[in-house]
Parts: C-alpha cells; sequence; structure tokens
C-alpha cells in the first residue's frame, strides 16, 4: 500500500538535505558533500530532529498501523525515506 503523501514527503526530505549538504550530486539519497554547518544548526535548533523522529515512527503506530515493520523489504518505498 502506498500512501499518496509519500512522494512529497520524499521530496520534503531531499530538500531537506540539500539543505544542509553542499553538494553537487543530484541525488539527494546518495548524495556526499561538506556539511552547511549554519543550517544543521539552524535545523537543530527548530528542533526538526525530533519533529522528523516523529513523522518516522507515526506510521508504524495506529490500530491497525499503515506499515508493518516486520513487513518492510528493501524495495518498500518507506525504506528509501528511512
Amino acid at each position: 500500500m502506498t500512501s499518496p503523501y509519500l512522494k512529497e514527503f520524499e521530496e520534503l526530505i531531499s530538500g531537506l538535505i540539500f539543505f544542509v549538504c553542499q553538494t553537487q550530486t543530484k541525488n539527494p539519497f546518495t548524495c556526499e558533500g561538506v556539511p552547511n554547518l549554519r543550517s544543521q544548526n539552524f535545523l537543530r535548533e527548530l528542533k526538526l530532529i525530533d519533529l522528523l523522529i516523529d513523522v518516522l515512527i507515526y506510521p508504524f503506530e495506529g490500530d491497525p498501523p499503515l506499515y508493518n515493520i516486520s513487513e518492510l523489504t528493501q524495495r518498500s518505498p518507506f525504506t528509501k525515506i528511512c
């Protein structure tokens, strides 16, 4: 089951990766680059990491949960985001 918001969430995470890292790569999930410390400090002060952890935990909670962690594979869209 693919959530309609999964693509939008992937784009949001991609934007955050490029915000905190200076790189020439176009693929945010395999990029390596120079960290932008100013941007990283800004996001830390906003407590964005805490919010992202909550967002990643949410699909595994509830009755029934959106995803069952034991059924995820390497090809699952959610695994790519994690």
